[in-house]
């Protein structure tokens, strides 16, 4: 038998791809079914997941709520506990309340206490103040060179003591201050307004007299002054004080360093007065007598910073250009008197002061037969009058104004009546000057009879070996004083002297 023919070749590979696509149709089949399994798995998978973590929500829950409970469950044993002490822990309660009232009242005692040791330093120095000061400025216009060495010690002495007090007065306010929120500056009191170049206080008026020191260039303190403005301002219809102090901070000097370092605190700040003094006499003289109470218990400052001394002259110079000061006080540069002629012209208006209490008065526009010892001052300064006679000290110009005043009394009544023959003053006026004994107040004309220089020995000097005033007094009618209606007027004055003074006060 003939051998069987092999299949043709395309045959084969025909049938062999049919199996291959059956095959791959199976695998299709397969896949699609595992795939579908795999997506059912991966949904229960993600449900379980779900479930696990809100499983684990609810077990920190638990956990939580299991915390709570014994947090509970403690607190309420502590209830419980604390519910069988309340007697005891509402004992104590009441006990720790009255502890603290009582601390509470101690506090108040003690802020009392410090206030009113407080209230006491100030009254004190106010006081001490007030007593020392009319000597103290008189003394710096005198000048040391008129004060024996034990002088010079005690004004040196009043000078430190005046710092220092100024200074605890300052650090009482402070400790008092530090118990207060939005504490006020413990000697200007309440600031208004700060300007820059200066700041605006509402001070107490007792506290800045205490607390504060005096310009060593300001004019005397007069204490009869500060009483007439007191009463003055005891009848005033007017409310409060008028103007406002004024005063330059200074800065700490040595002493009140070493005063606050002793007590182991900072420096408190202070400062002193360049015009006003006379307000705050008044104020202390006011509250010594109980009358300083309601708007008059508080008082306008202004306060500049710490300045050079130049700069202090300026200050002083510029306020009182704008009010009536005398010339002699105004710092020599600015037409003032020189050192030498304030201690000479200081010394002998305050020796005639003493000699002759009844004809000085502290008004500086009092009647004549009377005198203010300041315009007199003033008066001899603008007459030049320790130039024109050479002097140099307060006695030799002291026994040169009794000379003057002698020759006064001696005038005839004639010389005290006018062109018309009617008397320039009443009988009461030349009755007080003939019983006291002194004429200078009827009129100033007799400054302008000096001398305009030192005079030769035999022709200027009497006996006394002062200057002589009777040959400069010959024309009485000349130096006839004012009217007694005038008030001090001054008395013409030599065009050169008196002219240039009042253009310079302005």
């Amino acid at each position: 038998p003939s051998a069987p023919q092999p299949a043709p070749m395309g045959a084969s590979a025909s049938r062999e791809l049919e199996l291959a696509q059956g095959q791959v149709k199976r695998l299709s089949s397969e896949m699609q079914r595992l795939t579908a399994s795999l997506q059912a798995r991966e949904s229960k998978l993600s449900d379980i997941q779900r479930e696990a973590s809100e499983m684990r929500k609810y077990k920190e829950q638990l956990s939580m709520a299991r915390r709570e409970l014994d947090s509970a469950s403690a607190d309420l044993r502590a209830a419980r506990r604390a519910a069988h002490d309340l007697p005891g822990v509402s004992a104590e309660l009441q006990t720790a309340k009255g502890a603290a009232a009582t601390e509470s009242r101690r506090v108040a005692e003690l802020q009392a206490e410090l206030q009113a040791s407080r209230d006491e330093l100030e009254e004190t120095v106010g006081k001490l103040k007030y007593a020392e000061q009319e000597q103290r400025s008189l003394a710096r216009k005198i000048g040391t060179n008129a004060m024996t060495e034990e002088q010079k010690q005690l004004a040196a002495a009043q000078d430190e003591a005046a710092v220092v007090s100024a200074q605890l007065v300052s650090e009482a306010n402070s400790i008092l201050a530090g118990l207060e929120p939005h504490a006020p500056h413990p000697v200007f009191g309440r600031l208004l307004h700060d300007y820059g170049h200066k700041r605006l206080y509402s001070a107490s008026p007792t506290t800045l007299w205490a607390g504060t020191t005096m310009w060593h260039k300001q004019r005397a303190f007069r204490a009869a002054r500060a009483e007439l403005i007191a009463r003055a301002k005891a009848r005033s219809g007017v409310c409060g004080w008028p103007g406002a102090i004024c005063v330059v901070e200074t800065v700490p000097s040595t002493v009140s360093t070493e005063s606050a370092g002793q007590a182991g605190g900072e420096v408190a700040p202070t400062g002193m007065i360049v015009d006003g003094q006379h307000r705050l006499g008044a104020a202390h003289v006011l509250a010594a007598q109980g009358k300083l109470s309601g708007l008059l218990g508080q008082i306008l400052v202004e306060v500049y910073p710490p300045m050079e001394e130049k700069s202090v002259r300026e200050l002083f110079t510029e306020i009182n250009r704008m009010e009536p000061v005398t010339l002699v006080d105004l710092p020599e540069e600015q037409g003032g008197a020189g050192a030498e002629e304030e201690s000479i012209i200081t010394a002998a208006a305050e020796q005639l002061c003493e000699r002759f209490p009844a004809m000085f008065k502290p008004s500086t526009s009092c009647r004549p037969p009377h005198l203010n010892v300041d315009v007199l001052r003033n008066e001899m300064h603008k007459a030049g009058l320790v130039q024109r006679l050479g002097m140099h000290t307060g006695d030799e110009l002291v026994t040169w104004l009794e000379n003057v005043n002698q020759d006064l009394a001696s005038l005839p009544a004639s010389s005290w009546e006018g062109e018309d023959g009617q008397p320039r003053f009443s009988a009461a006026v030349l009755s007080k000057a003939s019983r006291e004994g002194f004429y200078l107040g009827l009129g100033l004309s007799w400054l302008d009879k000096a001398p305009l220089g030192p005079q030769p020995a035999a022709e200027a000097h009497g006996e006394g070996g002062t200057a002589a005033p009777g040959a400069q007094l010959e024309a009485r009618g000349e130096a006839a004083p004012m009217q007694d209606d005038q008030v001090d007027a001054p008395a013409a004055a030599p065009a050169k002297t008196r002219g240039r003074a009042k253009k310079e006060v302005g």
